[in-house]
């Protein structure tokens, strides 16, 4: 549930766990955007803190998008801080951008600097909330944009650095970590001292940085838990992968039902496509072209909405378990069916497709084995026949497709 800020202090007392996260809506609510959100929202914990953009932009139609998304399927309260891409409406549906919490010895303080810095009323607001919040032991400050950092220039300034650190300098010991977002990525380091946490991470496209103490951009979230006197901070994988099987329900079917169904108008459109630019009709070609791709990506996201995304060496083995049932079972019985019923054409077609997906089922089986052991495969020439669709891996050019016996012009290299 969203918690709506109408006051400066909220009071609580049942807190031992958090979890942290940035930028669920930096970069639009695509499909693959809101399934990871949805990840961060059910993990269970005693509260949620979002560290800004919640929305691609602060308007009524993102916010109400944001709102019943968290009261829906959020698994803790949830408190936000304002990201540069919140602002117009945020206070109207979030509340108030400066407070500050209080549960048992711990404080969090959640700030302003939506616009690269601070300003004085929001200093003097941090100032007033730490000298209030004394006698507690462990303090948490959360906001959007970055101190300045080894890793990327997207930050503010060192001289608002200098001005938060001068209000914070006295409480210094009790300051635990400084969490923020708006670089997409899971960055943790110190300065001055401080230790600061940045997870932009819950859904808007990942950045790439070169960083040593992170292997790779990950959706992410980061758990932060009451160990004792101490606090424990612990990354989370976020990830399509870790998505939970969806029950079944009608929604499910028609997914299911208009995946295929965008899946057919992309493919039908890239047909025409391609009969458009045989009769030199480039504008038509340009933009049958254009609905293809478009089409195709209906249905990614539709895959992502229906939590059918998998690992991609799960994707590679499914992968070959249907190659194999297609060589060795579909269509050699539907080779036979067309032989019976004399539908010649039915049947070459078939007998082509059926040695190239033999061929799928080779290629694919030496990736899983190189992914298995944790490397890439070698980087090949492909050739794909414009006759028959046979796939051909090789250094060299092939004479004529193994399909359909096309001469080497028809086999297209990639």
């Amino acid at each position: 549930m969203l918690v709506k800020i109408e006051d400066n202090i909220v009071k609580d007392s049942s807190i031992n766990e958090f979890i942290v996260c940035g930028d669920p809506g930096c970069d639009g609510y695509g499909a693959e955007s809101l399934a990871v959100f949805e990840n961060v929202l059910k993990k269970k914990s005693d509260a949620t803190f979002i560290v800004g953009d919640l929305v691609p932009i602060g308007e009524e139609q993102y916010y109400n998008i944001f709102v019943n998304l968290v009261n829906e399927l959020a698994e803790n309260p949830v408190y936000c801080a304002v990201g540069n891409h919140d602002v117009g409406k945020y206070e109207q549906y979030v509340g108030n951008k400066n407070y500050s919490l209080t549960f048992q010895d711990s404080l969090f303080i959640i700030l302003d600097n939506s616009g690269r810095y601070f300003v004085k009323e929001t200093l003097q607001f941090l100032k007033n909330s730490l000298e209030k919040g004394e006698k507690c032991n462990h303090i948490f400050i959360f906001f959007h944009i970055p101190p300045p950092n080894p890793y990327v220039e997207n930050s503010f300034s060192e001289t608002s650095w200098n001005q938060l650190k001068e209000v914070m300098e006295p409480y210094k010991n009790k300051i635990e970590y400084l969490f923020s977002g708006h670089v997409h990525y899971a960055l943790d380091y110190k300065k001055d001292g401080y230790r600061i946490i940045i997870s932009g991470g819950a859904g808007g496209q990942l950045d790439e940085i070169n960083c040593t103490t992170v292997k790779k951009a990950t959706y992410h979230m980061y758990c932060c838990k009451r160990v004792g006197s101490r606090w424990k901070l612990e990354l989370l994988d976020a990830s399509l992968e870790k998505s939970s099987p969806r029950s079944d329900s009608l929604t499910t079917e028609k997914l299911n039902e208009s995946i295929l169904s965008e899946c057919y108008a992309s493919f039908n459109y890239g047909l025409y496509s391609e009969i458009a630019k045989t009769n030199k009709l480039w504008g038509v070609e340009k933009l049958l072209y254009a609905l293809s791709l478009s089409e195709n990506k209906h249905a990614q996201t539709m895959v992502i909405a229906n939590n059918k995304k998998k690992t991609l060496i799960d994707a590679l083995k499914l992968a070959l378990v249907e190659e194999k049932l297609e060589v060795e079972e579909k269509y050699k019985q539907l080779m036979t069916l067309a032989s019976k019923e004399k539908e010649w054409v039915a049947n070459a077609c078939y007998y082509s497709v059926r040695i190239a997906e033999n061929t799928h089922a080779q290629l694919l089986t030496k990736a899983i084995e190189s992914l298995e052991n944790g490397k890439d495969i070698e980087i090949v020439d492909y050739y794909v026949c414009e006759s028959c669709g046979f796939l051909h891996a090789s250094t060299s050019e092939l004479k004529r497709c193994p399909g359909c016996g096309a001469d080497k012009f028809k086999l297209q290299k990639i």
